[in-house]
């Protein structure tokens, strides 16, 4: 599976989770189905960094966008509101 790097904005959201809004369809780009993540998600595994900072995480879907979604990464811990690079890949 191929790496994709793009900039992106963090969105702080309930519950203590950050998000990205991931730029492209995972399934077009990757040509490959969500898997089940649990009994209401699906999505796509992903490991990947942001400024540095490494993460695992998944992409999903929701109001017809698509995010990355992971507990671990906060604005703090990426330096900062905007991202200069941030670098996807599948697990």
């Amino acid at each position: 599976m191929e790496k994709v790097r793009f900039q992106a904005e963090l969105i702080e959201g309930h519950k203590g989770v950050t998000v990205v809004l991931v730029p492209f369809d995972p399934e077009q780009r990757w040509s490959r189905k969500p898997v089940r993540l649990d009994p209401r998600r699906h999505g796509w595994l992903i490991i990947g960094s942001a400024n540095g900072v490494a993460f695992e995480g998944y992409i999903g879907q929701r109001w017809n966008r698509f995010f990355n979604h992971n507990r671990q990464r906060t604005p703090q811990s990426c330096q900062g509101p905007k991202l200069p690079r941030s670098q996807l890949a599948t697990r």
